[in-house]
């Protein structure tokens, strides 16, 4: 008898950290806002933005292929 996981093919990936590769923008939404929350002193959700891409080089990547393949969609 034969024990397997059957995943089913979204496009989206599963990284080392475990964390599932959805659309770049949404994940950068989801951690800002939470950095403003977990930091008060931050002004600014571009600023909370900005910490989020600095600190997850992987993510910033993947939030510029998506914005630049987007842009050339259109």
């Amino acid at each position: 008898e034969k024990l397997f996981k059957s995943l089913a093919r979204t496009g989206n990936e599963i990284r080392e950290d475990g964390v599932s590769d959805e659309d770049a923008g949404v994940e950068i939404d989801k951690r800002a806002k939470k950095y403003m929350i977990d930091h008060p002193e931050v002004k600014g959700y571009s600023v909370a933005m900005d910490k989020v891409l600095a600190s997850d080089a992987e993510l910033a990547k993947r939030y510029q292929d998506q914005t630049a393949s987007r842009a050339a969609a259109h």
